[in-house]
């Protein structure tokens, strides 16, 4: 009882992220995920209508996208924990899904609340979805497939964070490598990662990808800063006891808004760490990198 409790917990602090400071970087199509959630519960929410009827045409197949949508909605006002199992299920069976309705449950997920049991099976789910919407060029894949990642971050375990890895590479129609970053700090945002869980090939890719957008030579405000000072943190959250080795490359860099901006950072994710009970001893390597970034700066 007390595990499930904490994984409600933890759900609940990741998917608090500020989504306007995560989606720095991208132009206008990406920051529209901020309002994704709220979006999806506006229509018809004070509807009074036995929440039967919205059931069965939310599940009817055969009613078109925009009505089980709405019958949906209505749905969860009344019902949100058979709409999340709904959700979950839907996402289960996405191969046999219309594109347009998975697009729908996608979003969907992002306001629900799913069962302890059901997190680590959705977030797989979501992943799968955003791989095939990764390599779709059509109008909104790239908002789903984002959203997909983001939401996946907020559930998985700290075992499975390599299942984010496939999306720090370069490929697809979708660049998903910032909101890759995102997701796997908001893992590593909650607590550390325990020594069984270190991922060497992982770290050793957000190393490759920070070092070179963080390079002298191609770094620039947007998307480049916005992977590299992701890139920085997320290592922050892996250091187990190291050192963070693109601490050099902001220093080279001389760029005093880079620098305060990082230290803020480190700031939120030692406070973060206090919030689970850690004690000061447990992060001084980071606290060590703060000092050192602060000393720059001055």
């Amino acid at each position: 009882m007390i595990e499930s409790t904490c994984l409600v917990i933890q759900e609940e602090q990741r998917s608090a992220i500020d989504l306007y400071r995560q989606n720095s970087g991208f132009g206008d199509e990406f920051r529209q995920l901020s309002d994704i959630s709220e979006q999806w519960r506006l229509p018809q929410r004070f509807c009074v209508a036995d929440h039967r009827d919205f059931e069965q045409v939310a599940c009817d197949e055969n009613a078109n996208v925009q009505t089980r949508l709405e019958s949906l909605q209505q749905w969860f006002a009344s019902s949100p924990d058979n709409v999340a199992i709904y959700v979950a299920s839907q996402l289960d069976d996405q191969d046999d899904l219309d594109q347009e309705w998975l697009k729908t449950i996608v979003r969907a997920a992002d306001s629900v609340v799913f069962p302890p049991d059901r997190l680590e099976s959705v977030a797989k789910s979501l992943l799968k979805a955003a791989s095939q919407f990764r390599d779709r060029d059509d109008f909104g894949a790239a908002e789903i497939c984002w959203s997909a990642i983001l939401r996946a971050g907020s559930l998985l375990p700290a075992n499975c964070i390599s299942r984010l890895l496939p999306f720090l590479e370069n490929g697809g129609e979708v660049d998903t490598r910032l909101v890759a970053l995102q997701a796997v700090f908001s893992i590593v945002e909650v607590e550390p990662l325990p020594d069984t869980n270190f991922d060497a090939e992982l770290y050793s890719r957000i190393e490759k990808i920070g070092r070179r957008n963080l390079d002298p030579d191609v770094f620039c405000a947007g998307e480049t800063s916005a992977i590299g000072i992701e890139c920085l943190m997320v290592l922050a959250g892996l250091s187990n006891g190291r050192s963070n080795p693109l601490c050099a490359c902001v220093s080279a860099l001389n760029k005093t808004w880079l620098t305060r901006t990082i230290a803020g950072r480190y700031r939120e994710l030692l406070a973060s760490w206090r919030q689970v009970g850690l004690d000061s001893d447990s992060f001084g390597v980071l606290k060590d990198d703060l000092a050192h970034l602060t000393l720059v700066d001055e």
